[in-house]
């Protein structure tokens, strides 16, 4: 059963306060999709049809009331009922532009390509339905940061990076752990999340990867914490990736031989519309530019998986894979010491720019990993720890775990 708005209503120890926290993170990504960023366009591509087809039947794993797959279609037919009854739809508007359409002629559209993957993608917004909440959590909050981030385009991939990994710190901490913490989450079926950021100091090194993603969490009892190495390329202004140029090459021989090495595919706007952030094992890139056996792949359909499996949604890729019970996935390491190691192992630099690391344990240390990533060569930008309480309990103060946020920064 879903609201008016077709979004699944909290249950009461959600209700209020803590609700509202997310719904305005998806009414303020909502906006953003609306007008085109990581949206979809009028023409969906066959390659862009299978990854829409592909995520969304990965997110009706979770344990939504009614799936959110069945509920992202339902809304749906509201919209493509007759135009007389569809204009009546409160949401019309909003939602025909994330599907990429606008007017009457339209409506016949949504149907197709699995366009309502970005509906189940609003859904899934809200941590509630998640059989860990905490894993919606991390999907809200990345959801929210991808879409601010690329409100503000940039045509380097370092920089279109580093502006990811800073709308990453402020929606998690100054959006969602400080006022979480502010209001208690005792009862919203999490334990404590704890949340940390780095960036590189000193020589840039080309060919290390742009991004380092941490999720700690627990495989058949024993917590751990499972790296993947990002390399970002971005889509030119003709659609393609440079992924056959000599130094794209030599990266990729680099990021495949780590181990945990995975491709980030950033949209070009294009006529005001973007597509998703989609990620692909380096192992698929790797066969799509050198198998002399398969169908040549074309440099715009990388994004979409090639030759190999549908690309994941980049929300969807950190929450739920990453989170996974796979023992095959990237790499896993047993404490915030050997994540450092790992990162900076007979290396003069470290081996990606940035990191990025929720624990959904609850178990990190948080100085020790700022002390070690430190030592590796990073300066820590942010940390922040989701600490329960019951709503209404007195708080006891707490060290301050990293530095304060910028005048700038509580603005917003």
């Amino acid at each position: 059963m879903t609201t008016e708005n077709g979004l699944l209503p909290p249950p009461p120890a959600w209700a209020g306060a803590p609700a509202e926290v997310f719904d305005a993170l998806r009414g303020e990504t909502l906006a953003l999709k609306s007008r085109g960023i990581l949206g979809l366009p009028a023409a969906v591509s066959p390659g862009q049809a299978r990854v829409l087809a592909e995520n969304l039947g990965r997110l009706p794993v979770l344990s939504a009331p009614d799936g959110l797959g069945t509920a992202s279609r339902e809304i749906l037919e509201d919209i493509c009922r007759p135009w007389a009854e569809a204009r009546a739809f409160p949401y019309w508007t909003q939602y025909a532009a994330m599907l990429g359409l606008s007017g009457r002629r339209d409506v016949a559209k949504a149907r197709a390509a699995s366009r309502h993957c970005v509906i189940a993608q609003a859904l899934a917004m809200s941590p509630w339905v998640w059989p860990s909440p905490a894993q919606g959590l991390l999907y809200a909050g990345l959801q929210h940061a991808l879409h601010q981030a690329f409100e503000s385009y940039d045509d380097t991939e370092p920089f279109m990076t580093k502006d990811v990994i800073d709308k990453v710190n402020i929606t998690f901490k100054h959006r969602i752990i400080d006022v979480l913490n502010r209001l208690g989450v005792s009862g919203l079926g999490m334990s404590k999340i704890k949340f940390a950021s780095a960036s590189m100091q000193g020589t840039h090194d080309r060919l290390g990867a742009d991004l380092a993603l941490v999720v700690g969490h627990r495989i058949h009892g024993k917590d751990v914490f499972r790296i993947v190495l990002i390399q970002a390329k971005k889509q030119d202004g003709d659609g393609r990736y440079p992924i056959r140029t000599a130094k794209s090459l030599r990266q990729l021989d680099r990021i495949l031989s780590s181990g945990m090495g995975w491709y980030a595919f950033y949209p070009h706007l294009r006529n005001n519309l973007h597509f998703l952030v989609t990620v692909r094992p380096a192992a698929d890139v790797f066969t799509d530019v050198w198998d002399e056996t398969a169908e040549r792949v074309a440099a715009d359909d990388f994004a979409s998986g090639g030759s190999g499996d549908a690309a994941w949604d980049l929300p969807t890729f950190v929450s739920l894979e990453m989170a996974s019970p796979s023992l095959s996935l990237g790499r896993l390491f047993p404490d915030a010491a050997a994540v450092a190691e790992a990162l900076s192992v007979e290396r003069d630099v470290p081996l990606a720019e940035g990191v990025v690391m929720a624990d959904l344990t609850g178990t990190l240390d948080l100085m020790a990993f700022k002390a070690s990533l430190e030592a590796a060569g990073y300066k820590v930008e942010a940390t922040a720890s989701l600490d329960p309480a019951p709503r209404g309990a007195p708080r006891t103060r707490r060290r301050r775990e990293g530095p304060s946020p910028s005048p700038k920064d509580r603005r917003r």
